[in-house]
């Protein structure tokens, strides 16, 4: 769908899905159709909530099993970015391999450590941060069935704020120990990943910043 080799429409995403797969599909969908419409006015279009459930879905499912999905945003990359960037683009092995033993730690990033302090602490980190993420989609879930039952109202709509709000929060708490945990003095403000604040070097260090999270419309920020 990406190449535009496939049409972006909802029986193109759904063909060959089994019926639970199907399900979790149609649940993402549904709720970014609520969700654009109370701040829209009206829905978005068919390719426009296909796609955005198939990205979110498959960054969630990446972290989920503490895979690699680079995500570099166009508009002010951070160092680690740029790095990622470069990396990526390179096809050689070797230069691949030369690169990575020119920037010791980088390999972090694709899950290959070579500090097992850094591999626990990760590990340990994306545990909290899934917890996080599985409670948040139980209570958005709950939201949604009354939705189908009672409309979206602006009770509903106000409570599904509310908890967009507290995963926000959580995990504006999680960068921030993470970055404290590698060495940063962090502030109750500051939010590390942002341009005025460098990304940790560990477990936030493997995701994109808030900023490339929310830009590239990828659901592991409140605001998807």
């Amino acid at each position: 769908m990406g190449a535009g080799n496939v049409p972006s429409t909802y029986g193109a995403a759904t063909a060959g899905f089994d019926e639970k797969t199907k399900a979790r599909f149609n649940r993402r969908v549904n709720e970014y159709q609520l969700n654009y419409y109370a701040d829209h006015g009206h829905y978005a279009s068919e390719p426009d909530a296909v796609k955005h459930a198939l990205m979110g879905a498959t960054a969630e499912e990446a972290w989920r099993s503490i895979l690699p999905l680079p995500v570099v945003p166009d508009y002010q990359p951070s160092s680690e970015q740029k790095l990622v960037q470069q990396f990526m683009s390179l096809v050689d092995p070797n230069k691949r391999r030369d690169f990575l033993d020119k920037h010791p730690g980088f390999s972090d990033h694709f899950g290959i450590y070579t500090d097992p302090k850094v591999y626990l602490h990760n590990h340990e980190f994306f545990g909290r941060f899934l917890t996080a993420v599985d409670v948040m989609r139980a209570a958005r879930a709950e939201v949604l069935t009354q939705a189908k039952t009672d409309g979206f109202t602006p009770d509903l709509l106000l409570k599904k704020r509310q908890i967009d709000a507290a995963f926000q929060k959580t995990f504006d708490r999680l960068l921030r120990e993470d970055a404290s945990w590698a060495g940063h003095k962090v502030g109750a403000d500051q939010i590390p990943a942002w341009p005025a604040f460098p990304l940790a070097r560990g477990a936030s260090s493997r995701r994109p910043t808030r900023r490339s999270t929310r830009s590239m419309s990828l659901t592991l920020s409140s605001r998807s």
